[in-house]
């Protein structure tokens, strides 16, 4: 499992680095959140879509995400409340409760252990949140925003501007029609192999911890891991989920929050160094846990 998670600490260090030499700047998180989420995510869902392989059964996994991702939702809402945040703060907390960070902790680490075939099942786990992530999270962050009103006839039109919706939908029906193009899976791969460089390059020009957020993010690490594990146990044993797609499911459960969220909470004036601290620290606690969850499972 070192060989996977050394190089992703390895990128945060080199974003910090170059963050330190004035190379890169916070200015330049924008660009980066754009470049994700207008092109190297859609890419990267094309590709994965094209190449996995459907059965019905495999429907369970998409309905067990939402089930996952309703509930973290209503807890974020009732810890939030609990904890009495300040509007920009409580944005940032609810923004990213409900989400996970599949593709820098869980897609190398699933591949890592069970091939290709393990990595199809967490991409099909996290389709849900891939809807949910462009669509109901985006809107979400803009309620919380104090320079805008919410513009919901506006915000209906960013949506379907949004290209990842696109991507979703031309993956699947790439799937159903069978192709298979060697030139365009290559491209689509050149594309997406820099996801992970721009997220940590990103992650590492938010990163600046402060003590004062030490102790909510600590809480919110145990939280969320604790209730999405649980979450995960529930409903993998009501749809009798066993082996890798049980797997699957509570890891996916029990990850961290989503890096992308960092890009919502930035475009709407949240919290986002609490965010990032956030991230920060239970990105390398994440890797560590899910790593011992794939080994017992």
């Amino acid at each position: 499992m070192l060989e996977k998670i050394i190089p992703l600490l390895l990128l945060f260090c080199c974003g910090i680095f170059l963050k330190k030499q004035g190379i890169i700047s916070k200015k330049d998180g924008k660009l980066f959140g754009q470049l994700l989420s207008k092109l190297i995510i859609p890419a990267l869902i094309i590709k994965s879509l094209m190449t996995v392989k459907f059965t019905f059964e495999l429907i369970f996994l998409p309905l067990s995400a939402w089930f996952v991702l309703f509930f973290l939702f209503i807890f974020a809402y009732l810890f939030a409340h609990l904890l009495q945040l300040e509007t920009q703060k409580r944005g940032a907390f609810i923004t990213a409760f409900p989400t996970w960070e599949g593709g820098a902790i869980a897609f190398p680490l699933m591949f890592l252990t069970f091939g290709d075939f393990g990595l199809s099942r967490m991409i099909l786990f996290d389709l849900s949140q891939v809807i949910t992530l462009f669509i109901f999270i985006p809107f979400l962050a803009t309620t919380f925003n104090l320079e805008n009103k919410v513009n919901l006839p506006i915000f209906l039109q960013q949506i379907l501007k949004n290209p990842v919706i696109y991507a979703v939908l031309i993956g699947i029906f790439l799937n159903i029609i069978g192709f298979n193009s060697p030139i365009i899976l290559n491209f689509l791969t050149m594309i997406s192999n820099s996801f992970l460089l721009l997220l940590f390059l990103m992650l590492s020009l938010e990163f600046n911890l402060n003590l004062r957020d030490l102790k909510l993010a600590s809480l919110t690490i145990f939280l969320k891991t604790a209730i999405g594990l649980m979450l995960g146990l529930i409903i993998s044993n009501i749809f009798g989920l066993s082996g890798i797609e049980k797997t699957a499911v509570l890891v996916g459960s029990s990850l961290p929050p989503s890096l992308i969220t960092l890009v919502f909470t930035e475009e709407n004036n949240l919290d986002t160094a609490f965010l990032a601290n956030l991230i920060s620290l239970s990105l390398p606690i994440a890797l560590i846990f899910s790593s011992w969850l794939i080994e017992i499972l």
